[in-house]
């Protein structure tokens, strides 16, 4: 899998981090002029940072719109005490925008191949020392590569819960999987409270703080969608609303492959995955396990 690597700064003031995703300020932009979708990339013309979407991994929500989760917070505190921020100079507002960050720079490096469908960078990301090659260079990334990376500190710790997609090579699906399940098995961080594989959906107090139930993020937002359609008038389950939101301009109805990795491998509906026993969603599958199929 050959990724770009690109040295810059992250930006936090004035922004929304969370444990997944983060500005970066690249030394030089024109290295990614000839990436995947760099014409959906947007650079701010304030600071020139754009949205990173971190590769391999998936956190609570601090915002999805006006929605979050369980951990959130936590998730977003631990990436950047793993990136050399001192959490107690930073300052955030109550919409979770950083107002103050005590004049820290932190300096990083990232290893990217392209952008997702809304422009944001899938990226690897690492201090500036712990870079796998000089910015500029054009790496062959294997998983060796990926160890120092924040990605696979922040699964290790159990601060993340795997966010593999066909886009990201097998052989880093795997790794990447196993630090999961590893991070899991010890009940690290996370884990103890996940509840993904059963949970209650009767409004928005049931998946959100202070005491709603720990979900994958993916099924989280599918979830925060469905209850927007339910009070708009929508009739049926969350499996109903995702098969009716298969198509148009923006589908939710995902393709995953199940047992990803393995000879049984099958792709199938996002929707197939969930059932529901009265007012409680059911996930069928192990977040472990999985792959979505990237748009």
């Amino acid at each position: 899998m050959s990724m770009r690597i690109i040295q810059g700064t992250v930006v936090i003031v004035g922004k929304n981090p969370d444990g997944d995703s983060i500005r970066f300020q690249p030394d030089d932009p024109s290295l990614f002029d000839d990436l995947y979708r760099r014409h959906l990339m947007k650079f701010t013309r304030q600071d020139g940072s754009i949205q990173l979407r971190l590769e391999g991994i998936d956190t609570p929500e601090t915002h999805y719109g006006s929605n979050s989760q369980p951990y959130g917070a936590i998730a977003r505190d631990a990436l950047l005490e793993l990136l050399g921020y001192r959490l107690g100079d930073i300052q955030f507002a109550n919409s979770g925008v950083v107002t103050d960050d005590g004049d820290q720079e932190v300096r990083v490096t990232i290893a990217t191949s392209g952008a997702d469908a809304n422009g944001r960078p899938i990226s690897l990301l690492y201090k500036q020392n712990d870079a796998p090659a000089a910015s500029g260079t054009d790496l062959i990334v294997t998983p060796a590569h990926t160890d120092a990376s924040m990605n696979l500190a922040m699964l290790r710790a159990g601060h993340a819960y795997p966010g593999l997609y066909t886009s990201m090579s097998l052989p880093l699906r795997k790794h990447f999987r196993a630090a999961a399940k590893a991070a899991r098995a010890a009940a690290r961080g996370l884990w103890p409270t996940d509840s993904t594989e059963e949970f209650p959906l009767r409004s928005h107090a049931d998946i959100e703080p202070p005491s709603g139930a720990l979900i994958m993020p993916k099924l989280f937002r599918r979830s925060v969608d469905f209850i927007k359609a339910v009070m708009g008038g929508f009739d049926g389950n969350l499996s109903d609303w995702l098969e009716a939101r298969s198509g148009g301009s923006r589908p939710e109805n995902d393709l995953v492959l199940l047992n990803d990795g393995t000879p049984n491998a099958l792709e199938v509906p996002f929707s197939s995955l969930i059932g529901q026993r009265n007012s409680r969603v059911v996930f069928s599958a192990d977040v472990c396990d999985i792959a979505f199929v990237e748009k």
